[in-house]
């Protein structure tokens, strides 16, 4: 009756709560924004949400680039070039982003506390994980890093920390009826302006 009785306890909490993976959630299909980082900062945080193992990783600098390249080669500017079976690079089979992930970096080339002659690049480093449909933030992470003097520091620490805050279940949550009811308030509101400008 005991085993009974875990095993019934098992399947409750299994159901209630079901694991996060990259082949069950969107958002665990990333691309990293190039805006504003270096590519060594860009290949470093590339570099260590794939060796994360937990993230389907897009190419959205010169990776893509390149595939756009091969791809516009094989089936629009070369096409009798390329023997049929060998356009390896479908068309139009690139994956969508479920997340972007946005980097930060403040850094500051400062005397080493240790050693007062040298200098090295002390970073605070953002990474900031955001909903490609809502806007939402869904996690983030702040680290503190140093590297020597001018180079660039290693973002494997803050891709770790990101995959530590970031959900392990999926959680139903329901809203509360105060923000259903705000919710088809705008709605409302919304309609009434669509029909005064005419739209």
């Amino acid at each position: 009756m005991k085993s009974v009785l875990i095993i019934f306890t098992l399947l409750i909490l299994c159901s209630c709560a079901t694991k996060r993976t990259r082949l069950s959630d969107k958002n665990m299909r990333v691309m990293i924004d190039p805006t504003g980082i270096s590519q060594t900062d860009y290949a470093s945080i590339q570099n260590a949400l794939v060796k994360s193992n937990m993230w389907t990783v897009l190419d959205r600098d010169r990776g893509l680039a390149s595939i756009k390249k091969e791809q516009n080669n094989l089936h629009v500017y070369e096409h009798n070039r390329y023997a049929r079976q060998e356009k390896f690079a479908h068309w139009g089979k690139l994956y969508g982003a479920g997340s972007v992930i946005v980097a930060q970096s403040e850094c500051q080339n400062r005397p080493n506390p240790w050693n007062i002659t040298t200098l090295r690049n002390y970073c605070k480093l953002f990474l900031s994980m955001i909903d490609t449909n809502t806007g939402e933030v869904i996690v983030s992470s702040t680290v503190e890093e140093s590297a020597p003097f001018m180079a660039s520091p290693d973002w494997s620490d803050a891709v770790e920390e990101l995959a530590d805050a970031y959900p392990t279940h999926f959680k139903e949550e329901k809203l509360h009826q105060r923000l259903l009811d705000y919710k088809e308030e705008s709605a409302a509101n919304s309609d009434k302006m669509d029909r005064r400008f005419g739209r």
